[in-house]
Parts: structure tokens; sequence; C-alpha cells
């Protein structure tokens, strides 16, 4: 019989493949093995791929066939008995999260080593046996196959079929691949318009916001100005409303009229001193009031807010109706609160200060260069920062260290998280000097997640409307606590600091590191701002990645070698004076240039300021164009506002991407070393800047009126 086979074999392989088609003989040997293997929940584990496959229709060529290798068998000539393939290792059920990979494999044995297949049972088939290799060896051999699947989808779900054959037998094994939909189980689903995004790699799911539109829409204003939203907010546009609404889980943001909050809306009108009772019921425990808050219907009110006693928070937020029910059973005192929309008192009713002291710091021993923990290091240790300055007239020295001037007359946007979109520094750019040629910083606003804080000249704060005045209360900690963030400031009597923490990550060790966005403002002109190091921006402080090379991309994506160029694409505001391209430093300073170049030199090479690790050369090169420029006010003369915007880096510590802790140089005192204004000269000329401030006595009183 096996003479028989081998002759036929001969003879099948010049036949024309229709024929052996009709004449292929049924498989006998062939052995099903059960499916009920235990389920694998979750991902599979990634290993390298082999696959070996074996295509049965293809005709083995006469140059590769064993009776064509020069080996005759006839009856005196012996060969090992074959043996029929067996699955040795068979395919499992496994269960795999949409979007990720998995393995599938399989391995068998015989005599001749078995040809494997793994795949959709759909998609098996029979293969001629009769055209295998019937040439055996001295032991079994075997063979394995691993499928390896990605992105898994729908169209991978169902039974696969492992099939192994020689020309002695085949043998067969399924399993069912089940596709697990994590963001189809009940539990995981997100209160629109959040949607669910699973992580098939740790089989997790998260709510995140869709992006409404596209990242440079969001600030393109409407030619009304901006909308007035029912949360007494103005907004560019209802991407940028619906957005920030999101990520504030905020379900009933609506736009009330699409133009910017209106400021001469007077404050609401009590026709009664006290609320109306309107109706009263009895009930078994206790009786129902139902009240009325009466204003004049000519006030645009967007709700009414009711609150209890002394209670914080309203027990009721109404409609402009200004009607509310309430069970009570005890005596209670209750109000309302007509809401209005102003521009200067956005939101106000969502933010609270409150003002804790803290011990002045101490000042360590002067060293050349330390790398020393603060106390608040030390409490609760801070993740890597990046630091990018704005300084004079004005400077740009990005977060990854490539320098340009800019001379602008808009709102633009500094810095933002360009991955989120959780946080944004805004700068407002003037003209300023007494020609007005020169451009300035006027005023920074911090937005987190829709919570406000503006920082004005002569560090005065702005907080939707309500004034804070940190120099009031040197060396204290103020906590602006808004309805998703804590601002936390503190005024040293030169700088303003103000952070925000907007995220955790981990150390190496798997310590818990606090992500801050940090700003220190002179109260002038000039901005240092650092932010996690881990975090892809975007805006004039370029995208924090380590490379000067691409810092220029506007917000349209596109890239840029002209500042001017770059600059004018962050704008936010439509409704301002186009800049003027900057000029050189030659052009402003002409032949004054080498004798100012010195003087700039001496400055950053002398005492304090020399022993500071900080590159110079940016701000030397500030220092030459601002004081041949001459556009400050003289009491706060340019090479020194230069200077003290370095002396900030310097003292306040910065980071290299290979250090963990920040470097700190003690600088205290430098002023003096090099003939500039010391900090108490500096205080009142700064202060007149800004807007009148009261003193602490009158701020106490509560009696200030202040004059915008």
């Amino acid at each position: 019989e096996y003479c028989g086979r081998i002759n036929q074999a001969k003879e099948d392989q010049y036949k024309p493949m229709d024929e052996l088609m009709t004449s292929s003989p049924t498989l006998e040997t062939v052995r099903y093995t059960s499916a009920d293997y235990l389920t694998t929940e979750g991902q599979m584990r990634t290993l390298p791929a082999s696959t070996t496959q074996y295509k049965s229709e293809k005709y083995i060529e006469p140059s590769n066939s064993p009776f064509d290798s020069g080996v005759a068998y006839d009856d005196k000539d012996s060969q090992p008995d074959g043996v029929p393939t067996r699955i040795t290792s068979p395919p499992v059920n496994v269960t795999v999260a949409k979007g990720g990979t998995v393995q599938m494999s399989c391995s068998a044995e015989g005599n001749p080593s078995p040809g494997i297949t793994l795949t959709k049972s759909e998609n098996t088939y029979s293969p001629d046996i009769t055209r295998l290799n019937p040439k055996t060896s001295e032991n079994m051999s075997g063979n394995g196959v691993v499928q390896t699947m990605t992105n898994v989808n729908e169209d991978n779900e169902g039974w696969y079929t492992c099939q192994a054959c020689n020309y002695y037998g085949c043998d067969r094994a399924r399993a069912y691949l089940r596709l697990l939909d994590l963001c189809a189980q009940p539990e995981n689903q997100c209160p629109p318009p959040k949607r669910c995004e699973a992580d098939p790699y740790t089989s997790t799911t998260k709510c995140v916001c869709p992006q409404f539109c596209a990242m440079d829409e969001m600030f393109n204003y409407l030619p009304s100005g901006g909308l007035c939203n029912n949360y007494c907010e103005t907004q560019p546009n209802t991407c940028f409303m619906n957005r920030q609404a999101c990520a504030k889980d905020i379900s009933d943001i609506r736009a009330l009229y699409y133009e910017p909050c209106q400021r001469d809306i007077q404050d609401p009108v009590f026709l009664k001193n006290d609320p109306e009772v309107i109706r009263k019921e009895t009930t078994d425990d206790s009786e129902v009031f139902e009240f009325e808050c009466p204003v004049d219907e000519d006030v645009h009110i967007t709700e009414i807010q009711w609150y209890r006693d002394d209670e914080r928070e309203p027990f009721a937020v109404g409609t402009t109706s200004g009607r509310v029910s309430v069970s009570v059973d005890s005596i209670a005192k209750f109000y309302c609160v007509p809401i209005k929309c102003s521009q200067q008192s956005m939101d106000f009713r969502h933010l609270v200060a409150n003002v804790k002291v803290v011990p002045a710091p101490t000042t360590a021993p002067t060293p050349t260069s330390t790398i020393t923990p603060t106390p608040d290091n030390i409490e609760t240790p801070q993740a890597p920062r990046s630091t990018c300055a704005v300084f004079g007239d004005p400077h740009f020295l990005t977060y990854d260290k490539s320098t340009y001037d800019y001379n602008g007359r808009c709102d633009n946007v500094l810095a933002m998280d360009c991955e989120k979109a959780s946080w944004f520094v805004y700068g407002r750019m003037r003209a300023c000097g007494e020609n007005k040629e020169g451009s300035c910083l006027e005023t920074v606003t911090l937005i987190v997640t829709g919570d406000i804080v503006e920082l004005q000249r002569g560090w005065l704060v702005n907080v939707d409307g309500q004034k804070v005045v940190p120099k009031n209360r040197p060396n204290e900690e103020i906590t602006i606590t808004g309805r998703s963030s804590e601002f936390v400031l503190k005024f040293d009597g030169a700088t303003l600091m103000m952070y925000v923490v907007v995220g955790t990550t981990q150390d190496a060790n798997g310590n818990e590191l606090e992500e801050r966005v940090v700003l220190y403002w002179d109260g002038y002109v000039s901005l240092t701002i650092q932010t996690p190091m881990s975090t892809r921006t975007c805006g004039m402080c370029g995208n924090n990645d380590g490379k000067a090379s691409n810092d220029m991309r506007t917000r349209r994506k596109g890239m840029t070698t002209d500042p001017f160029v770059f600059g004018e694409s962050w704008k936010i505001g439509r409704r301002c004076e186009v800049g003027v391209p900057a000029e050189s430093v030659g052009e402003v300073c002409g032949e004054r240039y080498s004798s100012v170049r010195r003087e700039c030199e001496d400055i950053f090479s002398s005492g304090k300021l020399a022993q500071c690790g900080v590159d110079k050369e940016p701000y030397v090169a500030g220092c030459v164009y601002d004081e041949c420029k001459g556009q400050f006010v003289p009491d706060l003369p340019p090479k020194c506002v230069v200077a003290k915007a370095y002396a900030t880096v310097c003292e306040k510590g910065s980071w290299e991407r290979v250090d963990d802790l920040p470097v700190f140089w003690d600088v205290e005192g430098w002023e003096g070393e090099v003939g500039c204004p010391t900090e108490g000269e500096r205080f009142q000329p700064t202060l007149d800047t800004g807007c009148p401030q009261p003193t602490l006595e009158e701020e106490m009183r509560g009696n200030f009126e202040w004059r915008i």
C-alpha cells in the first residue's frame, strides 16, 4: 500500500489541477479537540512572532520533490514508519480589549514534520495530503505557529482553527477570540458630552472631552468680540466655551447672547428688603415656604441663588423668575443673591480668598552655585520645570533657550498646555515709553480649567473683578480658591510669585511629585514662567521639547523664522493695534552700541550676578537694546529692569533636563554692587505704574474707592 501511494504521488505531480481536485481523497485521520479551554481575560503578553504556514494549493515543483532528489527506494530499502500529525499545544480561548494586541499559538508533531496553519475557521480548508512529502526521519519532529493580531476589532472576533498535516494525517483544534469593548460596559459610561476612551494595554477607561473644534479655532473671537454665557463669562466663541465647560464638568453651559458680557449693567435692584413669602403650606413634619426674590425687570439677571443662614454654598439656584420652595423644620434665615453678567465680576461667586501667614525665608550664605531643596520642595516634592522669560521691551527667552524680540500691541498666548488645553498664560502687550515706540507687558493672566487670575502692574491681583492687594501682606501666602483650582500667591517685597498645581507625576523611585505652573511677576514689565518639563506647550514660549530649532511654530502649526510673523499668529484679540516689527539692535543703538554693550557686560560680570550660572548673553543683549531705546520710567532704568529679570531666574531656581533638582543662586543685594535702585527704592515707582491701591488699614475698613 505504501509503494502504491508513492507511485500514485509520482503520477499526480504532473496532472492538471482540476483533475487533482476532483480526485482528492477524503481525509480520514482527523481529530477535533475540545474548545472548552479557560479564557484568558484582558491583554495577552506580547512575544516575538514567527509563522510557519503550509499552503496546500501550491504544487511541489519537481526540483523540490524528494522523488527527484536522487534518492531511490525499492523493496529492499527501508525507512521509519510514518506517524500522523498530533497537535501538542492547541490554541486557547482568549478575550482581548478592543484596540489591543493578542497572540494565538499552536504546535504539533509528527513524522515527517507537519505543516501548520492558524486561521479563522471559515478560511480553513482541507489540503490534499497525498501531495505532501512522505519521507520520514529517524525521530519525531515538531513545528509551531504564532499568530499576532494588533489593533483588534470586530472583524477579528470568532473561531480560529489550528490545522497541522503531514502525508499520514491531519489534526485540528479550535479556539475562540472574544472581543471586549471596555467602553460598552455600563460601569464605564461617561456623562455627555464626554466620551469613553479605552486603554487596551491596561484594560482601563477614562472619560475625555471631545475636541469640539481644531485647536487654532479656539482663539478666533466672534465678530462681536465674544459671547456672554450663563456663568457670566465672556468667551471667544462657543468652541472655547464648550471645551472649558466639559473640562469643568459643567453640563448646563449656554450662550446668553453673542456679545461680551456688558460692563454698564447696574447692580440688581431689590423692590423689597427681604424675600417675600408668597405661599405657606403645613405638612406633618415641617412647613414649606415659597419665596420670591423681587428684582427690577429691566436689570439683566442671569440667575438667582438662594442661601440659608451662614452657609457658603447656595442650596438652590433658580431662574430669573426668582421663586423657590423650601421645606423648613426650624427657625432659619433665607436670602437671595441675583447674579448679573459683568466683565468686571465674571464668575465671582465661585472664588474666595484665604490668607495665612508663613515665616519669612532665611537666606543661606552666598555660594558659587548650589543645589538645595527649598522648604516647599521638602514638604511637597515638585516635578522638574522648564523656564521661559519675557522681559524688557519685550525680549523672549523660550523654554528651549531660543531668543527673539517681538514688538506686540495685543493680547497674546505666552504659553499653554498644548496636549490637554488645561491651562493658559496670556500676556497683554501695549505701547510703552514716552514716545510710545516700545512694547511692554502690561498684565498677565493665568487660566486653569476656567478659573481666571490676572496679575496687574504694581503687583495688584484681579480675581474676576475682585481686587487682592499682596503688597499689604508681604511674605504671607494668599490662597485663591476657584471652582477647580487653587492659586497660591506670595509677595516678597520685589517679586510676586503665583503657582497652581496642574497635576501629579512620579519620579524614578515611584515618589509622587507635584506638577506646577509658576509665575514670577516683577510688577512692571518682566515675567518668568515655569511649567512642567514633561508638558508639551505652544505659544510664544515655544513647545518645550528640548529643541530650540522648532520653537517658532505658529498657531496654525506652520514653522517660521520671522519673530514678527510668529508673534502675530499667537494674538487672541482682534480689536487691537497691529504690531510693529522690532528694530535691530544696530538700528536702535547706532554708534552707542559698543559703549552700551560694555556698560551692560559690567553689570552682569560684577558681584553676585557674576556668580550666577544662568546664561547671561540673552539678558546682556536685552540690556543693550533697552538701554539704547530708553523706554522706561526714570526711576526704573532699563538696564536695571533687565538685571532684575536675570536675578529672579537666578534666585528662584531653574532645572536642567538632566537634573531632578533645581539650582539656586543667592543674589541678594546685587543692586548695590552694580548701581541699580534697591528693592526699597524700586517699590514706590513700581507701585505707581499701576492703579492706586489701598493701604492695609483702608483695605480692612473696606471703604477704599477703586478707580479703574
